[in-house]
């Protein structure tokens, strides 16, 4: 019984050690983006043995492009950091420090051997990344991208990598699903691609899956085509002034004077012949043609050109439609001609031009001047004539349809 205590002790004693080896884990350089091989570090935000929490920011990194902050994943403490602030082009993946739970000791913690000695390195080259040191790891690896490179431009129609470059999707995913690194990628596939870049057929030719052969005739092939060819190009010369056709003088008056004469305004005209009854004299004519005019002109640009009573009319939409709404559609000039003698009586009632056509006007409201006319003069009519001008601004949409619907107010006027 007592022999089988001790053995227990024994047992929990070395699951304890076990224990406390496996607290200590390795933390590497993590990686900001997918292209991201080096980075420095700028600055740890924790001290050995500060307890952080998850979420907090424990390091800042420094990549080529910007400045990241790396939050922590778990609650612990840093049991001992490998890189100092300030260090630069620590490779991805390399361990930068160790982290331990927060109720770890770190005096009886146990590191993973080799942790502590970065002469270990040599001993163990095939090691996971985390136990190597960046500065002999960047050596031996420039060498073979020198040499790659090296024996890349020496091939047919192909350049060394840019080592920069971002790969395309293409080429990422085939690299990816072939488990080369772009490292490998960089040091042993041939860049046909403009800069130095790799292209997706690099690759495919790398993998043996298209013959290099047929990847060189197509890279020869665009190549020779990457410039324009312009030595057979000769320039036109232009013939002397004293060497020219005389037409061309001509030719040019005469197209002057059709773009002259396609400028001219649109102009629409109109005589209409109006009899009125003997009473009427022809100031009173003119002023209700001067009436008339003025209000048809007014209704001819406020009128709705569309069915107003539609259930598709808008008048807020229409009002949108409309081109520059203030600028009259046309110009009107018109002059009223007796064609016999008209009558020289001056009235001072002014009726419209409807009631001295049909011959209704009041005669007590004009003064009583016609008032002993007999039944004879009452049907007998004077004649004059209405030339009417109508100037269209032919820059405006709608201006010939309304100028048009004006002309057919005015022409209504001769029915009478």
């Amino acid at each position: 019984m007592f022999r089988s205590v001790i053995r227990n002790r024994v047992l929990v004693r070395q699951l304890q050690h076990c224990r406390v080896l496996m607290k200590a884990e390795a933390f590497g350089m993590p990686a900001m983006s997918p292209t991201m091989e080096k980075g420095g570090i700028v600055d740890w935000k924790f001290k050995v043995g500060e307890p952080f929490s998850a979420g907090d920011v424990i390091l800042e990194v420094e990549t080529d492009k910007a400045t990241i902050d790396v939050e922590a994943q778990d609650d612990g403490k840093f049991a001992k950091i490998l890189k100092e602030n300030g260090a630069k082009d620590v490779p991805v993946g390399e361990t930068i420090a160790y982290i331990a739970e927060v109720d770890d000791d770190l005096a009886t913690l146990e590191l993973p051997e080799g942790s502590s000695t970065p002469k270990k390195e040599a001993a163990a080259p095939a090691a996971a990344p985390a136990s190597t040191p960046a500065p002999k790891k960047e050596e031996p690896k420039a060498a073979p991208k020198a040499e790659s490179s090296k024996t890349a431009a020496s091939s047919s129609n192909g350049t060394s990598a840019n080592t920069s470059q971002t790969f395309f999707p293409s080429v990422a995913t085939l690299l990816q699903e072939n488990s080369i690194s772009p490292e490998e990628a960089f040091a042993k596939i041939k860049a046909t691609g403009p800069n130095g870049r790799i292209l997706k057929g690099d690759v495919l030719a790398y993998l043996g899956k298209i013959s290099q052969e047929s990847l060189d005739k197509v890279t020869s092939y665009i190549k020779s085509h990457e410039k324009l060819d312009l030595s057979n190009i000769e320039l036109r010369k232009e013939q002397p002034a004293a060497e020219q056709p005389a037409t061309a003088s001509s030719e040019a008056t005469q197209a002057a004077a059709a773009a002259a004469e396609a400028r001219q305004p649109l102009v629409l005209s109109e005589q209409i012949t109006l009899r009125v009854p003997v009473s009427v004299s022809y100031e009173q004519l003119a002023e209700a043609v001067r009436s008339y005019v003025k209000e048809s002109t007014f209704l001819a640009h406020e009128e709705p050109l569309t069915n107003s009573a539609s259930d598709l009319y808008d008048p807020l939409f229409e009002e949108l439609l409309v081109q520059e709404p203030h600028k009259p559609r046309f110009k009107v000039t018109y002059n009223l001609v007796s064609v016999d003698d008209a009558p020289a009586a001056s009235h001072h009632y002014h009726p419209d031009i409807f009631e001295l056509l049909a011959g209704t006007t009041n005669s007590a409201s004009s003064n009583n001047t016609t008032a002993a006319a007999s039944p004879a003069q009452a049907d007998a009519r004077h004649e004059y004539v209405l030339n009417v001008s109508v100037a269209v601004d032919e820059s405006l949409s709608d201006a010939k349809e309304r100028a048009e619907s004006f002309v057919s107010r005015i022409s209504s006027l001769e029915l009478f």
